[in-house]
């Protein structure tokens, strides 16, 4: 699998509630989440191979087949 996943849905940078106070965007190359707490704003960057590892991860505790 390459290194790149396409944007399928939210254009570059546009923001989508994803549920419980998250939200996520994508910059072309890298997936951030976001949330608030405590007054300020706290972000996860993911790369493609970071996304794959939390996928497999998933996988592996039986919450995606």
């Amino acid at each position: 699998m390459s290194d790149s996943i396409q944007n399928r849905g939210a254009p570059d940078g546009e923001k989508r509630y994803i549920g419980d106070g998250v939200y996520a965007s994508h910059d072309g190359y890298m997936m951030r989440i976001e949330t608030k707490r405590d007054n300020s704003v706290h972000y996860i960057y993911f790369e493609p191979k970071v996304y794959r590892a939390l996928v497999e991860f998933a996988r592996t505790i039986g919450w995606q087949e």
